[in-house]
């Protein structure tokens, strides 16, 4: 049984790394967009300058 979960884990660890290669040489675009969460403030936080 745990060769069993060790094959099923090196099937899916080979999945994820070719799509990492495929991302890696530019061939899903798609996958390379670059996300970051904004924090916005809402109301003057003590110590923090509004700028001008």
């Amino acid at each position: 049984m745990p060769g069993r979960w060790r094959l099923a884990g090196a099937a899916l660890l080979q999945r994820i790394g070719g799509v990492m290669g495929l991302v890696f040489l530019d061939m899903a675009p798609a996958l390379q967009r670059d996300v970051r969460p904004h924090k916005v403030l809402r109301a003057p936080v003590a110590g923090y300058e509004t700028p001008i």
